[in-house]
């Protein structure tokens, strides 16, 4: 099994599309939404993201499909 580790990715950029509970979706800049679960955000308290959140993440790719890993809110926007 293929899986792409952190030292393999590079940093992409995108936007939350979507959170529910404890996982939601990010669009990046180019291709299809990737699932996030919240344990893969970066941040302190409450682990959530807003519709419309612009963030950066590493991609990992998996047989399972491909997920948002080490995410983490660069500005402002959002709205839940």
């Amino acid at each position: 099994m293929k899986v792409t580790t952190n030292s393999d990715a590079k940093t992409e950029e995108g936007i939350c599309t979507a959170w529910r509970g404890t996982y939601g979706f990010v669009k990046p800049e180019s291709g299809s939404d990737l699932l996030v679960h919240y344990s893969s955000l970066v941040m302190d308290g409450h682990k959530q993201l807003a519709r419309g959140q612009r963030v950066t993440f590493w991609r990992q790719v998996t047989e399972q499909g491909d997920r948002a890993m080490d995410v983490r809110v660069v500005g402002g926007g959002g709205h839940e």
